[in-house]
């Protein structure tokens, strides 16, 4: 056995202050604490670098008009003789209340910003750009540069984030340098984003694992 000594845990503590059933309702809405900034013209270099829950918005005129998707799941079967998973399935997401706009993802990250330019990219080998792969609608091994390149303009073109910043000020604070790291509240970001996702049945949050 090892004698080295394990790295020391960051402690942290979280309690469920938000009212997540007004934050969910308020998704989309104006004069909340939610903000939505269009993709157009750079403007994801606006979005805050904190840590909350995000939502990419698209009309309903922009998705695939199939509305059918082809996950590339996991492999399954013996040693030599794996098969690849595929799942086709039709969705239908809600729309934002009083508008044409649908939610296609929900999600949540340490930095906002720097998690949306990861759905940005075209990099066929990224596992990060979920949403231009749900706009390409393809199995992935069919998925291309130029596929995702096409997404990201339609997307860029016509899309927008909605986000809530979500988080203690400290949160982050080295545990080396300070004993006072602040509250957690990773555990609320997880319940908003699982309670976004069943209210808007967003479709590229969908895994073929799952």
């Amino acid at each position: 056995m090892s004698s080295k000594p394990l790295p020391r845990p960051i402690l942290a503590t979280t309690r469920l202050m938000a009212d997540l059933d007004t934050i969910v309702a308020a998704a989309g809405t104006m004069g909340s604490s939610w903000k939505e900034v269009a993709l157009k013209n750079s403007g994801v270099d606006t979005i805050t670098q904190n840590a909350g829950v995000y939502c990419f918005v698209l009309p309903e005129s922009a998705l695939p008009a199939a509305r059918r998707l082809i996950l590339h799941g996991r492999t399954f079967g013996r040693a030599g003789a794996k098969r690849q998973l595929y799942v086709k399935f039709n969705y239908q997401p809600k729309k934002l209340a009083g508008r044409d706009d649908l939610v296609v993802y929900v999600g949540k990250a340490g930095n906002i910003r720097a998690r949306v330019k990861g759905h940005l990219s075209t990099d066929i080998q990224a596992t990060t750009n979920q949403v231009l792969r749900g706009l390409v609608g393809c199995a992935r091994t069919q998925i291309t540069a130029r596929k995702l390149e096409a997404a990201r303009r339609t997307l860029q073109e016509y899309g927008s984030v909605h986000y809530v910043e979500h988080a203690h000020k400290n949160e982050s604070a080295d545990y080396r340098k300070s004993t006072d790291i602040g509250e957690c509240l990773v555990a609320e970001r997880d319940l908003l984003e699982i309670k976004l996702i069943a209210a808007y049945a967003p479709p590229f949050n969908i895994k073929a694992e799952r």
